[in-house]
């Protein structure tokens, strides 16, 4: 017999059930239920350690448990004197000489330039075609009235039309907007137009550096060149630019004669050829644009450029033998 029977053994017989194992029916089942092992705890048989045991077999005297014990009393010394505060008098309290206040309720000229340019930023990132005339009323909207707000528009407008020159017509229209707005010095407005389109066209005009070699192979340089070129044509149609600045530009390109140079000089062509040869000027400047036409016939014909800039020269020529109108 095991420890397990020697246990039943020792309890009451009556508390077995029908067909289960007792020491007067040894062929039961041994299989019993939880009502019926709790109270085999206290029989005479579970309260006696059987000699057999592991030497490391853990057996619980007691059940541990915490009662809750009511707190202690804590000794509190009452006798730190409160200080008292008193109230007759008028108790006027520290300012500070630039308190805090909420952005909404300061009106700094810092803060009205700060909100120019977070409206202008969002007007120039959702520039699309679909958009355009609806942004660019928006644009109208704002309240441009002094230098510093104008800087910052001319600014912003310029790095997006040198970066995106597929937006150009639009930026030149913004430009356009701010010539309207800009009735307190609209002679100023232009200088500030031409001295950023002038930084970005002198880059490879500089002595001493092969600044060329440089825009050749970094293709975001000569992206941002280009795009500064389309921005100073759509700039002329909008008649922010002069004839002579566009000649200017023209004749620094043919003296040149590099690709950058050539390529760039065939941008103006493709883009306001037709204005150049049509509008009424002077005889200087229709002799300006013969010998640019010249200089451009003499570089085909002798090949002294490579082949991808001379099939852009070409293009040119053919533009202007269409009278300007691209073949389908």
């Amino acid at each position: 017999m095991n420890l397990g029977e020697s246990v039943l053994a020792k309890t009451n017989c009556g508390m077995y059930e029908k067909n289960q194992w007792s020491p007067n029916n040894l062929n039961g089942k041994k299989q019993y239920s939880r009502k019926f092992l709790l109270s085999l705890r206290y029989s005479p048989g579970s309260l006696i350690q059987p000699k057999d045991l592991p030497q490391n077999f853990v057996i619980a005297s007691s059940r541990k448990s915490k009662e809750l014990s009511p707190q202690l009393n804590v000794y509190k010394d009452n006798t730190i004197p409160h200080k008292i505060i008193n109230l007759d008098k008028e108790v006027n309290l520290s300012q500070s000489k630039n308190p805090w206040r909420p952005s909404k309720f300061k009106h700094t000229d810092k803060n009205v330039e700060d909100d120019i340019i977070q409206k202008t930023r969002c007007i120039l990132n959702k520039l699309t075609v679909q958009k355009m005339d609806i942004l660019i009323n928006r644009f109208n909207e704002l309240n441009i009235d002094t230098e510093n707000k104008l800087k910052i528009c001319i600014n912003l407008i310029f790095e997006k039309a040198v970066h995106e020159p597929e937006f150009s017509f639009a930026y030149a229209g913004m430009c356009e907007i701010l010539q309207n707005k800009c009735t307190f010095d609209s002679k100023n407005f232009l200088n500030l137009i031409l001295s950023h389109c002038r930084s970005e066209f002198e880059l490879i005009f500089v002595d001493g550096y092969d600044v060329v070699t440089e825009v050749l192979k970094n293709p975001k340089i000569k992206h941002r060149y280009l795009g500064n070129i389309r921005f100073i044509c759509e700039l002329y149609k909008k008649k922010l630019m002069t004839t002579q600045n566009i000649y200017y530009c023209i004749r620094k390109f043919s003296e040149c004669g590099n690709e950058i140079s050539l390529e760039s000089l065939c941008k103006i062509l493709n883009t306001i050829g037709k204005d150049l040869e049509n509008v009424n000027y002077s005889q200087e400047n229709q002799y300006n644009f013969n010998m640019c036409f010249n200089e451009i016939y003499y570089i085909v014909e002798n090949r002294l450029t490579s082949n991808r800039i001379r099939l852009l020269l070409k293009n040119v020529i053919d533009l202007q033998n269409n009278k300007w109108k691209p073949n389908n």
